[in-house]
């Protein structure tokens, strides 16, 4: 009962784990909150939830403009990895494929199937 208040707002969302609550919108009019333009471009829908998979697994919700070194810093952070990393992702062959540069996370968003996403992290 103590944090009840916490919880109210997540009400009736569809929210599939609670790692991301704070990135879901109460109600889709916010979108057009002209105080604040980032909330237009940060709904969910507009988003790709990314797998990550290194000493465990965890989950990362990107824009799809994200670029290459913005998402290496995404994931260093989410880690707490302070050396460099390389990125894998599956293509459709279910082959491995380094992903090292801007080209390479492009060619890669398009095998994010229905918004979703697997990368494994390598550590140097």
């Amino acid at each position: 009962e103590e944090e009840e208040g916490e919880e109210e707002e997540y009400e009736g969302d569809e929210v599939d784990d609670g790692q991301f609550e704070m990135l879901q919108m109460p109600g889709r009019g916010n979108a057009q909150n002209t105080n604040n333009d980032n909330w237009t471009s940060t709904r969910t829908d507009d988003k790709i939830r990314i797998r990550i998979h290194y000493k465990d697994t965890r989950a990362l919700l990107i824009p799809p403009t994200i670029t290459f070194p913005d998402l290496i810093k995404r994931v260093q952070d989410k880690f707490q990895i302070t050396n460099s990393i390389n990125l894998q992702y599956k293509d459709e062959d279910d082959e491995m494929v380094m992903m090292i540069d801007q080209e390479d996370l492009e060619m890669a968003l398009p095998y994010a199937e229905s918004g979703r996403m697997d990368l494994w992290v390598h550590d140097e």
